[in-house]
C-alpha cells in the first residue's frame, strides 16, 4: 500500500549530521522514496531495503540511529522482522518504529511492542510528527556517538596505560645497572597517573600506593602502609574488593572490575579495579593494582538511560491521556443528558451523578498525565516568582496545619520567568503537600527564590541542561528524607510511598512535566533522616515586566440557539453526544464524519451554515483545511475547534491563535454551549 501523507505547518529544519544512519524497510519502493525525500535533513546516510532479509543484512554491516519498518510485508514480515533483529546481539538495541495502516489501539499494535518496537506510525503520515519522532532517535544517537567517543579515549587511555604497565614490569624484572634510577622512573610514572595504584603482599597488606591514591584517602604512604582494605572502606566493600584479589591470586591473572568506593568524606566514586599478580626476583607473589575514577561516565550513562525512560514514558502517558480524552467527553456528556432528564428524587438520579463524578475524576487523571507528557494546554506569562509565592502563601499556611512551620525567603531582586502561573502554583502545593505528608509530627518547609548561573561545569554533569542564567525555586522540608532507590522513581507516573488509598503518584510526575514544559529542571536531594529539597531551575526572562494577572470573566447566561451548526467529528460516540446536546439546546445540526463529507454537503446545500464546530485532528484533512475551505463559499462562518489531542498537536495543526477558537475535550455540556453561543454572538 503506498503511503499516504498528512500536510502540516512547516517546520524548521534541522542540521543534517552525516555521521547518523538510518534505515528504512519497505517492499513498495514508492514508499521508500517517500520516506526518502521526508527524512532526507536528518540524516545523509539513509539506507533502504525492500525485505526482512535484506534489513537483516543491512544491520550486519553497520549500527543504525533508527529502524523505519513496514508491518506488512511478503515474505518476512515487519514483526518476524523485528523479532529477528532483537534476537542479534549487535542490533538489540537498535530503535525500531513501526509504520503501519493500522489502529494503535488493534491487537497488532500490542504484538508489535512486544516484538520490541519503541514506537509506531500510522498511516496517514504527519511529515512533521515523522520527522519528530525519528528526529528523537536520530538526537539519542547523537549523543551515544558523543559518549562512545568519550569512553573510546577513555579505553585507549586506558590501553596505552595497560602498555605502559607491561614495559613497566619488564623493566623491573631486568637487572639493571642504575636501580635508583629505575625506582625514580617508577616513582614519576605511578605518581603521574591518572589511576590510584597499590601493592599489597601476600598477608593483603599494602606495602605501596602512589600520589592519587594518597590524596583520594587524604593519608600519606607511611600511613597507610601495612593496612588491610578492612581498615581503610567499610566492612562490606572490603570484602567485595577482598574477593576480587583473592580471585587474581587464586586464578594467577589480571581481572577487571567495577567497585563503588567510599571516600573519607562518605562519597560514593564509581572505580574500574584492574588487578593483577606480581612476582619478584626471589619468587615472592604480590597483588598489584590500578583503579581509574568512571564516576563521572557512569553519572552521564545513568542520566541519558533515565532521561530515555522518562521520554518512554511521557510519550505513552501523553497517547493514553489523549484516548481517555474522547472517551471521557462522551461518559461526562451523556451523564449531563441523562441528569437532565431524570427528575430530583429518582434512584436512578443518584447513579448518574456517581457515573459523573467518577468521569471527573478521571479528567483530573488524565491532566496530570498530560502535565507529565509536557502535553497539557499552558497559557505562559512573565512573572515574578517574587510575587507568586507570595500570593499563595496564605493558602500555603491553611494547607500545612499549625504543627508545620512555613518559611518563605524570597530573592532580594525581581524573579522573572516565563510560565503558566497557575501552574507554578500547581508545583509548589504539590511538593509543600508532598513536604507536610514526610512530617506527620510537624516540622519546617522552607521555600527559597534567588538568582543563579549554571555554567559549562554543571550542564555537562546534568544531563539536558543548559548553560546560562537561572531563577531557582528550592522546597526543603526536614522530613524523613528518601533512600537512592526511591529518589530514582519519584517522578514516574503512578510511583508513591503513600499507604494505598492515600495518593495517585501523579503529583511528582506533574511537578515534573510542568517544570519540563516550562524549559526548566528539577533535580532532588534526600537522604533518610535528613529531608528533603527539591530544586527547580526555570530560564530568567530578561527585559520583560511582570504581567498584570487576568481575571477571568463572569459567565454569561446561555440562551437558546436556533442557527445551523455544521458538526465535523470523525469519533461516531462523540458525535452522536454532542449532536444530542446541541439539538436539545435549540440548534439545527448537519453533522459529518469526515472533512470529504462535510465539504461534500455545503457543495450540495445552498442553506446556510451559522459555524463550522470541527475537531482539529482527523485523517486526510485537519480541521483547520476545512474551515479554510468553507470560508470561500461561506465569509462569515464562524468556527469553534475542539480536541483531545495535547496543545503540540494542536499548534501543528495552525489551530492555537489569537482568532481562533477553541476547546479541549472532555468539556461539559454548559461549557460547550457557552462557548458556542460566545463565538455566534462576537
Amino acid at each position: 500500500m503506498r503511503i499516504p501523507l498528512q500536510v502540516g505547518v512547516p517546520t524548521e529544519q534541522p542540521e543534517v549530521d552525516d555521521r547518523i544512519n538510518i534505515l528504512l524497510v519497505d517492499d513498495r519502493r514508492e514508499n521508500l522514496l517517500i520516506l526518502e525525500a521526508l527524512l532526507r535533513p536528518l540524516a545523509q546516510n539513509l539506507f533502504t531495503a525492500t525485505s526482512g532479509t535484506e534489513a537483516l543484512k543491512l544491520l550486519l554491516e553497520r549500527q543504525f540511529a533508527v529502524v523505519l519498518l513496514d508491518v506488512q510485508m511478503p515474505e518476512i514480515g515487519g514483526i518476524e522482522t523485528a523479532a529477528l533483529i532483537r534476537e542479534r546481539e549487535g542490533s538489540r538495541d537498535t530503535p525500531i518504529i513501526f509504520v503501519t495502516a493500522g489502529d494503535q489501539n488493534s491487537p497488532l499494535a500490542f504484538e508489535g511492542y512486544t516484538a520490541g518496537a519503541v514506537d509506531y506510525l500510522f498511516k496517514p503520515l504527519v511529515p512533521e510528527v515523522l520527522r519528530a519522532k525519528v528526529s528523537t532517535f536520530v538526537h539519542l544517537a547523537k549523543k551515544s556517538q558523543a559518549l562512545e567517543r568519550e569512553i573510546a579515549q577513555r579505553l585507549k587511555a586506558e590501553a596505552a596505560l595497560e602498555e605502559a604497565l607491561d614495559e613497566l614490569g619488564k623493566r623491573i624484572n631486568e637487572r639493571t645497572e642504575s636501580l635508583r634510577e629505575s625506582q625514580a622512573l617508577f616513582r614519576d610514572f605511578m605518581n603521574h597517573s591518572p589511576a590510584v595504584a597499590f601493592i599489597r603482599n601476600s598477608e593483603e597488606r599494602l606495602i605501596y600506593v602512589n600520589e592519587p591514591y594518597e590524596r583520594f584517602y587524604r593519608a600519606s604512604a607511611a600511613e597507610l602502609a601495612g593496612r588491610t582494605l578492612n581498615q581503610i572502606v567499610p566492612d562490606a566493600t572490603a570484602e567485595a574488593v577482598l574477593d576480587l584479589y583473592r580471585r587474581v591470586m587464586a586464578e594467577d591473572r589480571m581481572i577487571q572490575e567495577d567497585h563503588a568506593i567510599p571516600s573519607p568524606d562518605g562519597d560514593l566514586h564509581d572505580f574500574r579495579f584492574y588487578a593483577f599478580p606480581i612476582v619478584n626476583a626471589a619468587g615472592e607473589r604480590f597483588l598489584g593494582g590500578f583503579a581509574l575514577d568512571v564516576s563521572e561516565q557512569v553519572q552521564l550513562q545513568q542520566q541519558l538511560l533515565h532521561a530515555q525512560k522518562m521520554e518512554a514514558v511521557g510519550r505513552l502517558a501523553g497517547g493514553v491521556a489523549h484516548d481517555f480524552n474522547n472517551m471521557l467527553a462522551v461518559i461526562l456528556g451523556y451523564s449531563e443528558l441523562a441528569l437532565a432528564r431524570i427528575p430530583p428524587g429518582d434512584l436512578l438520579r443518584g447513579h448518574v451523578e456517581e457515573v459523573k463524578k467518577a468521569g471527573q475524576r478521571a479528567t483530573t487523571l488524565t491532566r496530570q498525565l498530560l502535565a507529565f507528557s509536557r502535553r497539557q494546554m499552558v497559557e505562559p506569562r512573565h512573572i515574578d516568582l517574587n510575587e507568586t509565592l507570595a500570593g499563595i502563601e496564605g493558602m500555603l499556611n491553611r494547607l500545612i496545619g499549625e504543627d508545620v512551620d512555613l518559611s518563605i525567603v524570597a530573592a532580594p531582586a525581581p524573579a522573572p520567568v516565563l510560565a503558566d502561573p497557575g501552574q507554578i502554583e500547581q508545583v509548589v502545593l504539590n511538593l509543600v503537600v508532598n513536604a507536610r505528608d514526610a512530617m506527620p509530627t510537624g516540622g519546617k518547609v522552607t521555600l527559597e527564590v534567588s538568582d543563579v548561573h549554571l555554567d559549562e561545569t554543571y550542564a555537562r554533569e546534568h544531563t539536558g541542561v543548559a548553560p546560562g542564567d537561572y531563577v531557582m525555586l528550592a522546597v526543603s522540608d526536614t522530613g524523613q528524607g528518601m533512600d537512592a532507590a526511591t529518589r530514582a522513581r519519584i517522578f514516574e507516573p503512578f510511583f508513591t510511598t503513600k499507604e494505598q488509598g492515600k495518593g495517585t503518584g501523579l503529583g511528582l510526575s506533574t511537578v515534573f512535566g510542568i517544570v519540563k514544559q516550562s524549559g526548566g529542571n528539577v533535580w532532588v536531594y534526600s537522604e533518610p533522616e535528613h529531608g528533603t529539597t527539591f530544586k527547580i531551575y526555570l530560564p530568567r526572562t530578561q527585559g520583560a515586566e511582570p504581567e498584570p494577572e487576568r481575571i477571568p470573566e463572569a459567565p454569561r447566561a446561555i440562551s437558546p440557539g436556533s442557527e445551523t451548526v455544521l458538526l465535523l467529528e470523525d469519533d461516531l460516540m462523540v458525535r452522536n453526544m454532542v449532536r444530542s446536546v446541541l439539538q436539545d439546546t435549540g440548534f439545527t445540526v448537519v453533522e459529518a464524519a469526515a472533512p470529504e463529507e462535510a465539504l461534500r454537503y455545503c457543495a450540495e446545500h445552498s442553506a446556510r451554515i451559522d459555524v463550522l464546530l470541527t475537531d482539529v485532528v482527523m485523517p486526510r484533512m485537519s480541521g483547520r483545511e476545512v474551515a479554510e475551505q468553507l470560508r470561500a463559499q461561506f465569509p462569515h462562518l464562524k468556527v469553534l475547534y475542539m480536541s483531545g489531542y495535547t496543545d503540540d498537536a494542536v499548534v501543528r495543526h495552525g489551530v492555537l491563535n489569537a482568532e481562533a477558537h477553541f476547546i479541549q475535550k472532555p468539556f461539559s455540556l454548559a461549557s460547550l454551549t457557552r462557548k458556542l453561543r460566545e463565538v455566534l454572538d462576537e
